[in-house]
């Protein structure tokens, strides 16, 4: 008899047990839950900025697993494309190097024709000067041309030789104004 307990007993005896284990197990469950949705949250924070163009933000992570190596490849494309970047820059400034060159090679030989600098016998001598920068610029803009249809894909590939002796001969020729100032 002494054994018996009554239901309604029993239930309270068991009652707070039961809420300390259900409070530990949420409060458990918050921190696991944490655990598992900061290293997302980081590297959604750091794919925002790379979309929004900071390609200097890294995502840190020591969870370990898949998620680890996640944010391993994110930060090796992060690399990648910074790298990619500093090479655009790198290109549009050479660009604007090689046009600006040739350009400004004309203005003066042209401004001179006209100021009376360079004298009227040898006109026709810079005029052909200007001709052949005007004939670089174009194919410097052709060259440009194919190296975006080439990145397409839309571009077949023709190997052919190429004079580096002329090519520098022409650039000499286009700073004779320069060299003999």
């Amino acid at each position: 008899e002494s054994l018996k307990v009554s239901y309604g007993e029993l239930l309270w005896k068991i009652l707070p047990v039961s809420a300390v284990a259900l409070a530990l197990g949420v409060v458990l469950s918050y921190f696991l839950a944490a655990s598992q949705s900061r290293p997302v949250k980081k590297i959604s924070r750091a794919v925002k900025k790379f979309a929004q163009g900071d390609l200097s933000s890294r995502v840190q992570l020591s969870c370990g697993g898949e998620l680890q190596a996640l944010g391993d490849s994110i930060n090796d494309m992060a690399q990648a494309l910074n790298e990619l970047e500093d090479s655009r820059r790198a290109f549009v400034a050479n660009v604007s190097h090689e046009l600006r060159s040739p350009l400004t090679s004309m203005r003066g030989y042209v401004q001179g024709m006209l100021d009376g600098t360079i004298p009227p016998q040898d006109t026709s001598r810079y005029l052909n000067v200007v001709m052949a920068e005007t004939n670089r610029l174009t194919s410097l803009v052709n060259d440009l041309l194919d190296l975006s249809r080439i990145e397409s894909g839309k571009f077949p590939m023709e190997k052919r030789p190429y004079d580096v002796c002329e090519q520098l001969r022409r650039i000499v020729i286009g700073f004779e104004g320069r060299i003999d100032a």
